[in-house]
C-alpha cells in the first residue's frame, strides 16, 4: 500500500473510534456521555501538547527525532494525568466511564503519534542516510 493511502486510511479509523465512543455513550445514558466528552477533551489536549516536540524535531532537527519521541511520551502522560485529576476533582463524572474512555482515547492518540514518528523516521532514512 502506498504511503499516502495509509495516511488517509488512518483518519477514518480515528474518526470511527471517536464516533463509536459517542454512540455507545449515548446508548448508555447521560453519565457515560458526559464522561466520554470530558475524556475526549483531556485526550485531545494531551495529544496536541505532546505532538509539539515531535513536529519541531521533524521540521528543524531530524537527528533528534527519537529523543523528541521520548519527551513527547512523557509530556503526553503528564498532561493526561493532570487532565484526568483535574476533571475528576472539579467535574461530576462517572469515574469508571471516564477512565475507560480515557484509556481508549489514549491508545488512539498513541497510535496517531507512532504512525507519524515511523513515517518521519522512514523518510529520514531514505532521504539522507540517517
Amino acid at each position: 500500500m502506498e504511503k499516502g493511502k495509509i495516511k488517509w486510511l488512518l483518519l477514518p479509523l480515528i474518526a470511527a473510534v471517536f464516533a463509536a465512543a459517542v454512540a455507545v455513550s449515548t446508548f448508555f445514558g447521560g453519565a457515560a456521555l458526559t464522561a466520554c466528552l470530558w475524556a475526549t477533551a483531556a485526550a485531545s489536549v494531551a495529544a496536541i501538547g505532546s505532538l509539539a516536540p515531535v513536529v519541531y524535531s521533524v521540521i528543524f532537527r531530524p537527528s533528534m527525532l527519537m529523543n523528541s519521541a521520548l519527551v513527547s511520551g512523557a509530556i503526553r502522560l503528564l498532561l493526561m494525568l493532570a487532565g484526568a485529576v483535574t476533571i475528576l476533582l472539579l467535574v461530576r463524572v462517572d469515574v469508571l466511564w471516564f477512565i475507560a474512555w480515557l484509556i481508549a482515547f489514549y491508545m488512539v492518540t498513541v497510535l496517531i503519534e507512532v504512525c507519524f514518528i515511523l513515517r518521519a523516521v522512514n523518510e529520514n532514512k531514505q532521504g539522507d542516510g540517517f
